[in-house]
């Protein structure tokens, strides 16, 4: 999933608000003592890529966006850098309070942890829109292994 394509795509504001809105449903009508809010992200392109691209989005937006709230004004949100690994172990451990992953970590994640998706963004390709994840298995050549049999 890369919300970034779709944001650009669109301008930044369909994906971000609907970002937002998720977010605020999740606290109406709760009463929270917490302050700052992590999402841990799935770090595919190094930590330094992830920030690059989503700080705005995760960190930035979204607290500027609870600041509109009163009530939660003095909520923040911090995005954390993972990979695979450390995601699970932090989901595991319950140190997330949001999590932006890859439709196959989602997966896992969801059937092992019971977690359930907020807004689900939609991937584009060369400006198209997909609904598709997909992967490659290779061997080195000269390998013995030819199939997956």
């Amino acid at each position: 999933v890369d919300l970034l394509s779709n944001m650009r795509a669109r301008g930044g504001g369909c994906g971000r608000a609907a970002l937002s809105l998720a977010l605020v449903a999740c606290f109406v009508g709760t009463t929270t003592s917490k302050d700052n809010y992590i999402v841990g992200g799935l770090a595919l392109r190094g930590a330094s890529a992830l920030i690059a691209e989503f700080e705005a989005t995760f960190s930035t937006y979204l607290t500027a966006s609870m600041r509109q709230i009163p009530k939660y004004a003095n909520i923040t949100f911090t995005l954390i850098p993972l990979d695979f690994y450390a995601l699970f172990s932090m989901v595991e451990a319950n140190r997330l309070d949001f999590v932006y992953a890859n439709p196959t970590l989602f997966s896992c994640l969801e059937s092992e942890f019971e977690l359930t998706s907020l807004v689900t963004l939609r991937n584009l390709a060369l400006g198209i829109e997909v609904d598709v994840f997909g992967g490659v298995i290779f061997s080195k050549a000269g390998s013995d292994i030819k199939s997956l049999k």
